[in-house]
């Protein structure tokens, strides 16, 4: 487990420096709306749903798999999704500002 958390911190730092690159503000409650824990949802936006699992593995580290499957993902298919935002400069930039990066 302490790998998953080692690993989701690395990908939100090279995320955060990939989404430095660009110009231009984004607001983080006009992109990505914070997702209600309680209810996982899948929403079509790989921000949307990249936060809101972000969010839920912050709040509850120890349920990682559990938060996963909820959101019908597994640590590789996680991984593939924050490594597609890092490589989009205006997805990284939207991710970073929901998550006040």
């Amino acid at each position: 487990m302490m790998a998953l958390k080692t690993l989701i911190g690395c990908l939100v730092l090279a995320t955060a420096l990939l989404g430095c690159s660009g110009s231009g503000s984004v607001e983080p409650d006009s992109q990505v709306a914070a997702p209600n824990a309680s209810t996982a949802t899948t929403p079509s936006d790989p921000v949307a749903k990249a936060v809101a699992v972000a969010r839920e593995i912050e709040a509850d580290a120890d349920d990682v798999d559990a938060i996963l499957e909820r959101h019908g993902l597994t640590v590789e298919t996680f991984e593939e999704l924050l490594y597609d935002i890092s490589s989009d400069p205006e997805l990284s930039k939207r991710y970073n500002a929901a998550l006040g990066l």
